[in-house]
């Protein structure tokens, strides 16, 4: 059976976690995100500063997945959710709204399983080009994008507000889905 659990080693690991499981956001996802979103970020990546006041609350998570388009996933752990995305599709073009993932459960790749997971569901869509906003003083999340293709097309002059009044651009970044031919 050596096979059979090499198999099975294969495709947990292109999961990104040996059992991690993968749920479709719905309407009924929405305090579950909102949950999420505040414990991603409201505990800010190593090298940036936390936003308070930039979390979304349930009402705001409601109003996104009732929105045409708009599509994700959450990351379970041991049936636990550690992580999340959201997309809005429109036309041939997708925007991604939030990706985060639980303190506790970075630097194990799996924000890159959940950015892979992303960028292969706009596959699937037939989106052409996906874009996002990061601010600039997120050293780890502007990794990750540049590593996954990413790259800037431009800054949004203190886009970002921070609780304590400063505030701090934000990068617009954006990659092909289809690689160049």
């Amino acid at each position: 059976m050596p096979e059979l659990e090499e198999a099975v080693r294969l495709r947990q690991e292109a999961e990104g976690t040996k059992n991690g499981a993968f749920v479709t956001v719905s309407l009924a996802h929405a305090p579950v995100l909102a949950e999420l979103h505040r414990r991603c970020f409201e505990v800010a990546a190593e090298g940036a500063e936390a936003v308070p006041g930039e979390v979304w609350g349930g009402s705001a998570w409601r109003s996104i997945l009732a929105m045409p388009g708009a599509q994700g996933e959450i990351l379970l752990e041991d049936g636990v959710p550690i992580g999340f995305y959201m997309i809005l599709v429109a036309v041939d073009g997708a925007e991604i709204l939030a990706l985060g993932m639980l303190p506790a459960f970075r630097r194990r790749k799996l924000g890159r399983c959940l950015l892979r997971r992303l960028v292969a569901a706009c596959i699937r869509l037939r989106v052409l080009k996906i874009t996002l906003e990061v601010a600039a003083d997120n050293g780890p999340a502007v990794a990750l994008y540049t590593a996954n293709g990413f790259k800037t097309l431009g800054r949004r002059r203190e886009y970002y507000r921070r609780g304590d009044g400063s505030s701090v651009d934000a990068l617009l970044l954006g990659r092909s889905v289809m690689p160049d031919c």
